[in-house]
């Protein structure tokens, strides 16, 4: 049964009340084109209600040669690729691409109210939008869109009513978004105080026999390391005794080579017990991964780049490899591995690592480095943390470096890593003591997160309310939206009539 529209309202669609005008992107390779007098608006630019600034701009001979099309000072943006139904009113003559379309208002409409209009009809967008691997929904489905329209004075009195109820709003979530960055601050301090052991000072006063001294400490990880080598060795002599005995089929298995010696680095940010190692020389393996290019659903399983995070391996980001098992073996991450980032879009992303608990075979790309910290005095969670962190992070951020877009570090730049090294005890009671402080961190980032989603919840519940009569009072003195449709429609038509050629628009000297 439909529902009964408020006294006054019409039902109509998107299609009789706006003029919708698509855009498009002038030649990319024409340098004439582009960085002109004119903002060029994409999907990237609709980021709230006013659109002020874009990131491209473009010439009046760009915008002439193209499909591009300018949106008038306060016309409506509406997004209808990507992320289709949002929208942004123009502060000033903008063009735009091809995602996008000006929604032109007439007979008096707000560009306000058109605004919320699509912000409480956006899911409905969504749901007739299309597309495999990006979203958009068609001209004509747009146009076909339903909505009750309220008459004029209303739609004055729905948007002061709904500005009034989000400045409430907007107030409380800048707070729960204030309280989050502090979260953040928080977290770094908690890691400053961590990595110069002003976070275990009390452990250790109370603990003196379980802090090694640095020359104690740098002994015990030479020998440890004396001895893996050993074993590697005694390992390769098996091997190669195993392939003579096979008649010496495929390749001789290469020695393993013996490590130079150990020297720490002074670095003055840690504690006088602690000793600063260069990472690489405390591994067993630091390695780029595979080249090859996943395809499709079957094979093994191997991690995106972005499945790394600082101290977070994301296990549901991963594609499909198709190789041999001798393969997947050899590139097979182990529990206690720290995957690095080599390459990223952000620079916030490159050079950080997480820890890798193993849950089936899993592989890594090349732009991932596999580390493998396998001494007896290393705690991997404790590694986890070092390296995202203090001296550690600060030496990374110096290594990279940006091409065509892309930043990036090498594996030799995670090798000479400085990493702060204490006892194995005191490494042990950082992890503890900061996993329980950050898991009190997330568990109030959780109920932030919570509280945005109810604030953004409330925002749907008003604009339901809004635009079905249900958030203002009617006026029977009105006039009713019938006749402002009347008055819509004879406006389209006396403007379709003396519009020119879109050819002749952009020959027409901007304002």
């Amino acid at each position: 049964m439909e529902s009964k529209l408020p006294n006054g309202w019409a039902d109509t669609n998107l299609g009789s009340v706006f003029t919708f005008i698509g855009g498009g992107t002038p030649d990319k390779k024409n340098k004439d084109y582009w960085n002109g007098s004119i903002p060029w608006a994409s999907v990237k630019d609709i980021k709230s209600t006013f659109l002020r600034n874009t990131q491209d701009s473009i010439s009046e001979s760009g915008l002439k040669g193209s499909a591009s099309n300018l949106a008038e000072k306060n016309d409506l943006i509406v997004i209808t690729r990507i992320s289709p139904g949002e929208s942004a009113i123009a502060t000033r003559q903008t063009a735009i691409n091809q995602d996008l379309k000006v929604a032109k208002l007439h007979a008096g409409m707000t560009p306000v109210f058109a605004h919320y209009l699509f912000r409480s009809i956006k899911h409905s967008i969504r749901e007739i939008s299309s597309g495999t691997t990006v979203l958009g929904i068609r001209n004509t489905d747009l146009k076909e869109i339903s909505f009750p329209l309220p008459p004029l004075n209303e739609q004055k009195r729905i948007v002061a009513k709904i500005e009034e109820l989000f400045s409430e709003i907007d107030t409380g979530v800048a707070s729960f978004q204030q309280a989050r960055r502090q979260l953040g601050v928080y977290r770094q301090a908690l890691l400053k105080k961590a990595f110069t052991a002003e976070l275990t000072a009390d452990w250790r006063k109370e603990h003196p026999d379980q802090i090694e001294p640095a020359k104690q400490l740098l002994e015990r990880i030479r020998q440890e390391r004396e001895a893996r080598y050993q074993q590697q060795l005694d390992d390769w002599k098996t091997a190669v005794r195993e392939w003579e005995a096979g008649g010496k089929e495929g390749k001789k298995h290469a020695k393993p080579k013996k490590p130079k010696k150990l020297d720490p680095i002074q670095e003055a940010t840690i504690p006088g017990e602690w000793v600063a190692f260069p990472y690489g020389e405390l591994c067993s393996i630091v390695r780029n991964g595979l080249s090859a290019k996943p395809s499709g659903n079957n094979g093994y399983k191997i991690a995106r780049i972005s499945a790394v995070r600082p101290m977070f391996f994301d296990y549901a980001d991963y594609r499909y490899l198709d190789c041999s098992s001798e393969h997947a073996e050899s590139y097979a991450l182990r529990t206690g591995d720290l995957i690095f980032t080599r390459y990223n879009g952000s620079r916030r992303y490159v050079g950080v690592c997480a820890k890798y608990v193993e849950k089936d075979i899993r592989l890594f790309p090349d732009k991932l480095i596999q580390t493998r910290p396998d001494l007896p005095s290393l705690d991997s969670a404790y590694l986890e943390l070092a390296l995202n962190s203090g001296c550690s992070r600060a030496f990374i951020e110096t290594k990279i470096r940006t091409t065509a877009g892309q930043s990036g570090v090498s594996g030799g730049d995670v090798k000479l890593t400085p990493v702060a090294i204490c006892s194995l005890p005191e490494q042990k009671e950082i992890v503890r003591r900061l996993e329980a402080q950050f898991e009190a961190i997330e568990q109030n980032e959780r109920e932030i997160d919570a509280a945005l989603q109810r604030a953004e919840a409330l925002r749907q519940s008003i604009l339901k309310k809004a635009f079905s009569g249900q958030l203002v009072p009617q006026d029977p003195n009105d006039e009713p939206a019938s006749i402002l449709l009347e008055r819509i429609r004879a406006e389209r038509e006396s403007a379709g009539s003396k519009r020119k050629s879109l050819k002749n628009n952009k020959k027409k000297a901007l304002k």
